[in-house]
């Protein structure tokens, strides 16, 4: 008569590793024992988790915070000091049953499900980001013959965050909002691009140079138009150069005015906007950029 407890089989899940598919469903067969997978649980909780054996788990098994697989494991079985509980008993007796393949370790990232031999930041970026739809206007601002800080300046334009004077006034400051380009009338972003009378004449030197002779001069009218001004490519962008290098220069007009005092014509600042666009373009062509040479020909035709 054989005395003891007896295991209950509708309790009881089976755990297999390294062993032949045909074999385990054998077994499992043969003894009416359910399949499971990790992590191992008891009474509904993880055996293998990192609160198992607590914060002291890794000190009280002999490994170092920051060891690898190789630091543990030589090649036949694994090093781990003597346990000294049963939790320990219980978590180096399950890790006799897995034996790490040869070889190296390889790190992976997966992103959005995806695996990557190297980190990729913008894949990273892309997972993590807020997504939300296109904006209309962004096509105007981010393109192949940007300059950053022209592009950086005219976006905070779109979105009417520059410190223009009617904002300075609305945010409660004694300030004087007559605008300093052309002393004729309130400062404010739809002024400054282009109802000023300053303002409008470079931004009409700019578009004649590239062909463009009636221009919208209001920005509701400018946004609109941009985006369809043109049929040519690289015609388009040059234009989309040439309004946001006006933006910027008129801003850094303005900015100057503001604070030292000092101006310059309206014609000046027409020449000084096309020679930054020019040399934009001379640099991509040095880069070795498709686009340079046909928007330099744009720029400075033979």
């Amino acid at each position: 008569m054989m005395y003891g407890l007896a295991v209950n089989v509708s309790k009881t899940n089976m755990f297999s590793s390294g062993i032949a598919e045909v074999e385990i469903q054998r077994i499992a067969s043969r003894f009416g024992l359910a399949r499971s997978s990790l992590p191992v649980r008891y009474l509904g909780t993880p055996l293998c988790t990192k609160n198992y054996l607590g914060q002291d788990g890794p000190t009280l098994l002999g490994i170092p915070l920051f060891a690898l697989v190789s630091d543990v494991w030589n090649g036949s079985s694994w090093s781990f000091s003597a346990a000294r509980s049963n939790r320990q008993l219980q978590l180096l007796s399950f890790l006799t049953t897995i034996s790490p393949a040869n070889g190296q370790d390889v790190p992976k990232w997966t992103v959005s499900g995806n695996t990557h031999k190297s980190f990729i930041s913008r894949l990273v970026w892309e997972a993590i980001r807020p997504h939300l739809p296109v904006k209309a206007w962004a096509p105007l601002l981010w393109h192949k013959g940007l300059i950053p800080r022209h592009a950086t300046t005219t976006w905070l334009f779109i979105l009417d965050r520059n410190p223009t004077l009617d904002r300075l006034l609305s945010w409660g400051l004694d300030v004087d909002t007559i605008c300093l380009l052309c002393g004729n009338a309130d400062e404010s972003r739809n002024h400054l691009f282009f109802e000023c009378q300053y303002s409008v004449e470079v931004w009409l030197s700019i578009c004649a140079r590239l062909n463009f002779t009636s221009p919208p001069t209001s920005w509701n009218a400018t946004m609109t138009w941009l985006p369809n001004a043109s049929s040519d490519r690289s015609i388009k962008i040059a234009l989309l150069q040439a309004w946001q290098a006006t933006v910027y220069s008129l801003w850094q007009e303005r900015n100057i005015r503001f604070h030292s005092g000092q101006t310059i014509p309206s014609s000046v600042l027409g020449r000084n906007i096309h020679r930054m666009v020019s040399d934009k373009c001379m640099a991509m062509v040095a880069l070795g950029q498709t686009l340079g040479t046909p928007l330099l020909r744009i720029w400075k035709p033979q």
